[in-house]
């Protein structure tokens, strides 16, 4: 019976123990809340918001936490307040910088539980990065329409180095609505997403962002999205490790008597080092070297013969797939459609 009271007294002062560090962790995370809001009003009054402003913003980051995703809504509910008080209040961390502006592509979701995403977001600012967007399935989320694939717009996140980034807003720079439209320039798209996704997780280079943006756009102006695919692989074979040189030949260094250019070879063949390589015209070699050194904002005009389209194609295909280690499946989808 001793006994029984001893293990009954030692169950009780774990209980008092495990209620005492309950509270221990509840004070933490309201200091952790303290601290971290105590750093944003810095910043708030560096921007100069209004007083009624911050203390507002501490009142939504002491009942939401300073980690939670919240927006217009959120805040009208948390401070009973109108929508333009809500809105005002957003913006005001917006331009305090609380809330960072990436501009950027969605290059791909993944589903998060029933009614939230993973965006696979390509940024200007951070290259490629993860971000949670809670609540965008839902049919009454504002987001719902600009967290689709291919949007390319300003989004406004918590961001969060090397771990996922929290989406709180979203503004369109261009709808891309000719490549929404099209089946065709969606899949073009949809490789040229895969590809540059590819190209920076091996290189990280921050130049990358721009070319990816230059093509995607000209894309959706109408030009012809097999040559500017074509473009974009050549601009991203340096960075990968396997530039290509088209001003000699790639066995013997030779610039004289250039007669073809071969993908498994790696480059030009002259006659001296020619051994049965297949002839192509070399114009198709004028479009390659043009290729590597256009700039793709400056393009204006494009029009190729199609049997030049398909040997610079089938060249830059053998010679990724020789060189590269990249193979994409939706490099194969667009072979599939006969349009490469």
């Amino acid at each position: 019976a001793q006994q029984k009271v001893t293990n009954g007294d030692e169950n009780k002062t774990n209980a008092q123990q495990k209620v005492t560090n309950g509270d221990e962790n509840k004070t933490n995370a309201q200091q952790k809340i303290t601290n971290d809001f105590e750093q944003y009003a810095s910043i708030l009054e560096e921007a100069h918001v209004k007083v009624r402003y911050i203390e507002s913003i501490g009142v939504i980051f002491a009942f939401n936490g300073t980690d939670a995703v919240f927006g217009q809504k959120d805040v009208m509910s948390c401070l009973k307040c109108s929508q333009s008080k809500a809105r005002n209040i957003i913006n005001a961390m917006k331009a305090a910088g609380i809330i960072e502006k990436v501009t950027g592509f969605i290059m791909s979701t993944t589903d998060f539980k029933e009614t939230s995403l993973i965006l696979h977001l390509f940024t200007k600012e951070h290259g490629l990065i993860g971000v949670m967007a809670k609540g965008v399935k839902s049919l009454k989320s504002p987001l719902r329409a600009l967290t689709l694939p291919y949007t390319y717009g300003y989004f406004y996140l918590y961001y969060k180095e090397g771990k996922l980034s929290l989406l709180k807003d979203v503004d369109l720079i261009n709808p891309l609505q000719a490549i929404h439209e099209d089946i065709l320039k969606i899949s073009y798209v949809n490789y040229l997403a895969d590809l540059t996704s590819q190209v920076y997780k091996e290189s990280e280079e921050e130049s990358l962002f721009g070319y990816f943006e230059a093509t995607i756009l000209k894309i959706n102006e109408g030009f012809d999205p097999a040559i500017l695919t074509n473009i974009l692989e050549l601009k991203y074979l340096p960075f990968l490790g396997v530039g290509l040189f088209l001003d000699r030949c790639v066995s013997c260094g030779s610039t004289q008597n250039i007669v073809t250019i071969d993908g498994d070879v790696g480059g030009l063949v002259c006659q001296n080092c020619y051994h049965n390589e297949r002839i192509v015209s070399l114009n198709v070699i004028k479009y390659l070297r043009m290729f590597l050194y256009v700039d793709i904002k400056k393009i204006s005009k494009i029009a190729i013969k199609e049997e030049y389209k398909k040997e610079i194609d089938t060249f830059i295909t053998t010679y990724y797939n020789r060189y590269t280690g990249i193979y994409l499946k939706s490099k194969e989808y667009l072979k599939k459609l006969n349009v490469l």
